[in-house]
């Protein structure tokens, strides 16, 4: 796996940073956006800091680096290791987030958990205030059980489908 470059930003688990954008310049406040749509973690933690009690261990950076750069992942991990925090939840809203996917699909053992990990994403979108702050623009423009798309301002759209 590469090795990921550190640039002088806050680090994601500085407490005083957790779950808000620091107030700082425009021009800070953009190098922080650019960190985070390069980090899917760093942005987790900043806006979703509840998924994610625990520092994130390797593991999770080879996942998302793998999922990064492959269009296809299978991951094998015991219970309780966040795989699905990371594929079904963290992924696909990163991915809605920052224009990097017009098309997601969310693939668990069960169409109900499948599109649970959706509902999981739709309620985050609706109720985390620094998230509705920053990102408050994206509209769910169809919203049906494990079936959704959403619509940036600028009319870029992701669709979500579950199976």
């Amino acid at each position: 796996m590469k090795k990921r470059k550190s640039k002088k930003l806050p680090k994601p688990l500085d407490p005083h940073f957790r779950g808000k954008v620091p107030q700082t310049s425009k021009m800070e406040k953009d190098e922080l956006y650019l960190h985070m749509k390069q980090d899917p973690l760093t942005f987790l933690h900043y806006f979703f800091p509840h998924h994610v009690p625990l520092k994130s261990p390797p593991f999770h950076i080879q996942i998302i680096d793998a999922a990064m750069v492959k269009d296809r992942l299978a991951v094998a991990a015991p219970r309780g290791f966040a795989k699905s925090t990371i594929l079904t939840f963290l992924l696909p809203l990163h991915a809605l987030t920052f224009k990097r996917k017009h098309f997601i699909v969310i693939i668990q053992s069960t169409f109900k958990k499948a599109a649970a990990s959706l509902d999981s994403i739709k309620k985050e979108m609706k109720d985390v205030r620094e998230y509705k702050n920053n990102w408050g623009g994206i509209r769910i423009v169809k919203d049906a059980e494990g079936d959704s798309e959403f619509r940036h301002p600028d009319g870029f759209r992701t669709k979500v489908l579950c199976k």
